[in-house]
């Protein structure tokens, strides 16, 4: 009989092994369609992280200060600190004076930068000296660190406690974009409680609001960006 007879059984056998072959293809085939899928979702989970470190990176190089109602930087001091004086290690004491904008600006809402805390008045010649540099000084250095600068008029021409209106001379006549203070009347005068002798006078207050140096006259400018980047530094 010849073996490709019907009723061989080696047509059904190969016929079975061919489909088993071919089972088994498909198999691996679809593992590795399945390892193609984990290996996208894998992909996708780290492009989902890389975004999410983006975002993190974004939100830790934002340094963009918030700003109050009066318009200049606000920051919130700690819970409980107190002014202890305005000599080198003291800590300047908190206080609101009307600016040169009509409005009420604190001393703490400046927590965080380091400043620079200026006596000065209208009638004084040196003053007015200091006064004219004093712009592209704080422009130089409010580009590299967080910087201010916060004067205190203490008289107008007429030896008279200044005005909103007196602030405004002095702010346009040297084109100045920080904060000029009057420093208040009767015993409430903070160049009193400052022990003011000589005008002008400068104190560098470093970010925690610790007075950190003291000069009566006007200060070489050179020496203060040394001391205030040197200050910055250490934050």
């Amino acid at each position: 009989m010849s073996p490709l007879s019907a009723g061989s059984p080696l047509p059904l056998l190969m016929g079975l092994a061919a489909l088993l072959a071919a089972g088994g293809c498909t198999t691996a085939v679809d593992d590795d369609d399945a390892d193609d899928d984990a290996a996208d979702d894998d992909l996708a989970d780290d492009d989902a992280a890389d975004d999410d470190a983006a975002d993190d990176d974004a939100a830790d190089d934002d340094t963009t200060p918030e700003f109050a109602e009066n318009g200049w930087p606000v920051s919130t001091a700690p819970e409980g600190l107190e002014g202890t004086g305005y000599q080198v290690g003291d800590i300047v004491p908190d206080f609101t004076r009307e600016d040169q904008n009509g409005n009420d600006t604190s001393m703490y809402q400046f927590y965080g930068y380091t400043l620079l805390l200026e006596f000065s008045a209208m009638w004084c010649g040196p003053c007015n000296q200091m006064a004219d540099d004093s712009e592209e000084f704080f422009e130089e250095l409010s580009a590299e660190l967080p910087f201010y600068i916060v004067t205190v008029l203490v008289d107008d021409y007429q030896y008279n406690t200044p005005d909103v209106d007196d602030l405004q001379t002095w702010v346009e006549e040297y084109d100045l974009t920080y904060p000029v203070l009057t420093e208040g009347a009767g015993f409430t005068t903070i160049s009193d409680h400052a022990e003011v002798v000589a005008l002008p006078t400068v104190l560098v207050v470093d970010p925690e609001m610790k007075v950190r140096e003291r000069y009566e006259g006007v200060p070489d400018e050179d020496d203060l960006a040394d001391l205030i980047r040197s200050i910055d530094s250490e934050y």
